[in-house]
């Protein structure tokens, strides 16, 4: 694993990554749906090398109780994903 900072490149990158995702899967199946980052990344203890850890969310409302779901478990976009 690298250390030291990480080029605002990549993170820039990696925001634009989770942006885009979030788009297509709310585009596709709505808006109740939310993807979020979790793991090295969201933590700040990420390399340049890191994956980038993604989680997507159901929001729902079930009989007047607001619900969340996971729906995918894991979903790891690695370096040359993006």
């Amino acid at each position: 694993m690298e250390s030291g900072p990480i080029p605002p490149a990549v993170l820039e990158k990696r925001v634009k990554t989770i942006k885009r995702v979030d788009y297509v899967v709310k585009s596709t199946y709505g808006g109740q749906y939310r993807v979020q980052c979790f793991g090295s990344t969201q933590y700040g203890t990420d390399s340049v090398s890191s994956d980038l850890d993604v989680v997507i969310i159901v929001c729902a409302t079930i009989h007047g109780l607001a619900m969340f779901t996971c729906m995918v478990a894991h979903s790891a976009l690695g370096p040359g994903s993006t």
